[in-house]
């Protein structure tokens, strides 16, 4: 199998952070954490957020999910993949919330 990079990596999938999935369908992160259904564009800006060096692959297939083509995003990091997931969890549960808080207001 060919390397993406020399530099340590991390893949993670969006199933690891949806609400909507159980821990034996692919959810990593605790269900307090979880968003549903979270956005390519959600990722994208959570990890620009978190300053993270990133690759989205799009058409890549979460294991599985065998047939249901999605994506993923390798992460070049050598921080520990439950962190990394735990942390753009949050960054896109609270970029949701203040979006949902706006939307009230307005």
């Amino acid at each position: 199998m060919k390397r993406l990079s020399k530099e340590p990596h991390r893949i993670i999938y969006p199933q690891y952070l949806d609400s909507r999935r159980s821990r034996l369908m692919g959810r990593r992160v605790r269900k307090s954490l979880a968003v549903p259904m979270p956005t390519q564009a959600e990722m994208q800006a959570a990890l620009e957020g978190l300053n993270m060096k990133f690759e989205i692959q799009r058409g890549k297939v979460y294991p599985r999910d065998a047939g249901k083509v999605s994506y993923r995003v390798v992460i070049f990091t050598d921080e520990p993949k439950l962190k990394l997931a735990e942390k753009i969890a949050e960054r896109i549960g609270t970029y949701r919330g203040a979006v949902q808080v706006d939307r009230m207001i307005i």
